[in-house]
């Protein structure tokens, strides 16, 4: 018969052993490579951007990140499969803003980004999404546009890169804002969405300025508005929407890393302590920068605040505009 001293000494023992276990797991973290998914197709301004800092913390934690591209469903494909991965630290999903807002748009949502996950650092903040058009098309700014929508009611059609995302809330809160009445039509990602700019099945489109860059420089497009707070330095010439008179819109599209609820705090710190040193990394951040990328590499916290502000930021819009997504 044991003893309950010796059973105590037993337990003791184990947990003693336990501890010692995740310890020299954390210390060993990590052991191969790491699993990285995002929710949407390669190529695009967050892919780009998340390849860029992965190669570099590859060379701070001597493992390969290998990114996995899971598009599809709003980016819920990706969230659910990292939801369920195992939390050991060895799968990580890079989340943009939109992902923040789906419960205002999608009843029943799969998952609970502040609860079923754990941040590990917000990460930059994107190229904005300019307001473009055809050459053909005529009008050459905010202002103009704006009254030509409102002299052809439901006639004009905006494009976004998907039912219930960033772009899709922002285009309705254009709406909103000047009283223009706009025919949504979703796609899958800022490419389909080009396509049909040019091909004129669209007539606004809402695009990372470094895809279409080039073609407004050859003279196919043409930038009528920067969403963004301040010009942006890659294309200084075209204003604001806010330098043209529509002075609360402004859209911004940050991207972060997490990690499935229950990894360990210890792991949690390593992962947290090596991806900001990446997204800080003076390469990175210079090539991050010509991309038209703004580093962050804010903490956990600072992620968390981030999340919830964009929850917040879009409750009214949603709403009024009545934008609901199913699945």
């Amino acid at each position: 018969m044991i003893s309950r001293r010796t059973f105590g000494n037993v337990l003791s023992g184990a947990a003693l052993a336990l501890a010692n276990t995740g310890a020299n797991a954390a210390s060993e973290f990590p052991t191969r490579q790491i699993r990285m998914l995002i929710g949407l197709t390669p190529g695009g301004p967050s892919d780009t951007q998340l390849r860029i800092v992965c190669e570099q913390v590859k060379t701070l934690i001597g493992q390969s990140i290998v990114v996995e591209n899971r598009p599809g469903a709003a980016h819920t494909i990706a969230m659910a499969a990292l939801k369920s991965a195992t939390p050991d630290g060895y799968t990580l999903g890079n989340v943009n803003s939109t992902v923040a807002s789906l419960p205002l748009v999608r009843d029943n949502l799969p998952f609970d980004l502040l609860t079923d996950y754990q941040p590990v650092c917000l990460g930059v903040m994107q190229p904005p999404n300019l307001l473009v058009v055809r050459s053909s098309f005529p009008a050459s700014n905010l202002h103009d546009f704006i009254a030509y929508a409102k002299a052809n009611p439901g006639k004009l059609n905006y494009g976004s890169d998907g039912a219930g995302s960033q772009t899709h809330i922002a285009g309705e809160e254009l709406k909103r804002l000047t009283g223009i009445d706009m025919v949504h039509i979703p796609f899958a990602g800022n490419g389909s969405e080009m396509v049909a700019l040019l091909k004129g099945e669209i007539e606004l489109g809402q695009l990372s300025l470094p895809i279409v860059m080039q073609y407004i420089r050859s003279g196919e497009l043409k930038a009528l508005a920067n969403p963004s707070a301040e010009r942006s330095p890659l294309l200084p010439e075209l204003p604001t929407a806010i330098e043209q008179g529509l002075g609360n819109y402004v859209i911004s599209l940050w991207t972060s890393i997490w990690a499935p609820r229950g990894v360990p705090g210890d792991i949690m710190a390593i992962l947290t302590e090596k991806f900001i040193q990446g997204y800080r990394d003076p390469g990175v951040k210079k090539r991050l920068e010509d991309l038209g990328f703004t580093v962050v590499a804010g903490p956990p916290d600072a992620l968390l605040r981030a999340a919830r502000d964009e929850l917040e930021r879009w409750r009214e819009t949603v709403r009024l505009s009545n934008i609901k997504i199913k699945g």
